[in-house]
């Protein structure tokens, strides 16, 4: 179990992104040898929210309707070739009930692999490396607290940025100067009538989402560790479907395009974790109905976090962070973006979170988390609700019971 601990307690990107693989090779952390090449794990996180100012994916005050249901599989077909994949229910208070989706699904080819470096290509549902968690967001304890930083990771765009179907390469070195990771990637994902539905009232149609980037990864070889990291994430969406306003229905042609860049630094100094993490999105969208263009909006998004991890001994961790995110970053009160349905505070966010994490045994842990913030940008609230009722200033808190078993 100690090499386990090390593992988590060091907290790398490189943790993070093989996370996955960890578990399955440790028989102390929850995982069911099926063969000698195959391995299985599951887990359930059950979430409890309590956000008495404003409505927390449609919860008002006390909730336990956060949960999901995890089932991991690892097979190693041979030395050169792996076959992972990853199925979840979830149920996020009133916007998803008892859903299930494939995270990924995936086939590794080996191309290369020598003491110094490896090289292979993924074909399938890809994970998207985006930043330290992206690639690990849904193994709860990857995560510092019980969600990523929510001002670099758009939790309500989360199916969105998670993964994407196609192929990714990647090529790993290991040298005396450090290690070295990149990854380059594209694909593409179907945008269902369900999932438009979370984001744009009014709305029936479908479309695709495609998707292409890369990521750098650097871990110089120092003596207390630090992790580099750059990912770019180069996104279009086009979607049509009916429109309503008013009486009238309208056919509507919806384009985007976002051009995400996020740096990342992450610095390990004895029972101490430091993570800043930075990204600038720049979007361009456009509306078109039979009657002509009617939006055409150019913005840059902002946002970022600062944040310390104290890891206290085997069992006990504690987490605090400071985080802001603009929509528009020429516009950082909202003053400007303000219209009669959204208001000036939906257009900016920011918080102070405090939380911990307990380790009660090998099976089971529990993470909990206040957050006190300003600002609603990113909450995210059933349809047709009148954004006008959100509070500026609000506190929530969560807390996520996870249970990790051997199936």
């Amino acid at each position: 179990m100690k090499n386990n601990y090390l593992t988590f307690k060091n907290n790398s990107v490189v943790n993070c992104l093989f996370a996955i693989t960890l578990l399955s090779n440790s028989n102390n952390v929850f995982s069911m040898d099926v063969s000698d090449n195959l391995t299985l794990n599951a887990f359930i996180n059950q979430g409890y929210v309590n956000s008495p100012d404003n409505p927390y994916y449609g919860e008002l005050d006390s909730s336990f309707d956060f949960r999901d249901l995890v089932l991991n599989a690892n097979w190693l077909v041979n030395e050169n070739i792996r076959l992972s994949g990853q199925a979840i229910n979830r149920t996020v208070g009133e916007i998803e009930k008892s859903e299930n989706s494939i995270d990924f699904l995936l086939v590794d080819f080996t191309l290369a692999a020598e003491s110094s470096y490896t090289t292979g290509i993924r074909l399938g549902r890809n994970k998207i490396p985006l930043g330290l968690y992206n690639s690990a967001r849904d193994i709860s304890i990857t995560r510092p607290g019980v969600v990523v930083p929510e001002s670099t990771y758009f939790e309500e765009y989360r199916d969105l940025l998670l993964s994407t179907n196609g192929i990714s390469l990647y090529y790993d070195s290991f040298n005396q100067i450090g290690e070295f990771q990149l990854e380059a990637y594209a694909g593409s994902r179907d945008v269902s009538e369900d999932t438009l539905a979370r984001y744009a009232n009014d709305f029936n149609g479908s479309g695709t989402y495609d998707s292409k980037g890369f990521s750098v990864n650097f871990v110089p070889n120092i003596e207390h560790e630090i992790t580099l990291n750059f990912s770019l994430l180069d996104s279009t969406s086009k979607v049509s479907g009916q429109a309503s306003y008013g009486f009238l229905t309208s056919p509507v042609q919806f384009d985007f395009n976002g051009l995400f860049k996020m740096a990342s630094i992450q610095y390990s100094f004895q029972d101490w974790i430091f993570t800043t993490e930075y990204v600038i999105a720049d979007t361009h969208s456009t509306i078109e109905t039979p009657f002509g263009e009617i939006s055409n909006k150019k913005i840059q998004s902002e946002g970022y976090y600062f944040q310390t991890e104290w890891l206290i001994n085997r069992n006990f961790t504690a987490l605090a962070r400071y985080d802001e995110y603009f929509v528009n970053n020429q516009d950082r009160d909202g003053s400007s973006s303000a219209t009669a349905a959204f208001p000036a505070n939906n257009f900016f966010a920011k918080g102070l979170t405090i939380g911990g994490r307990w380790l009660i045994n090998s099976n089971l842990s529990l993470t909990a988390e206040y957050a006190k913030k300003t600002g609603t940008a990113g909450i995210q609230t059933t349809t047709n609700y009148d954004l006008n009722n959100l509070k500026k200033d609000w506190n929530i808190f969560r807390a996520e019971l996870t249970y990790q078993f051997q199936i």
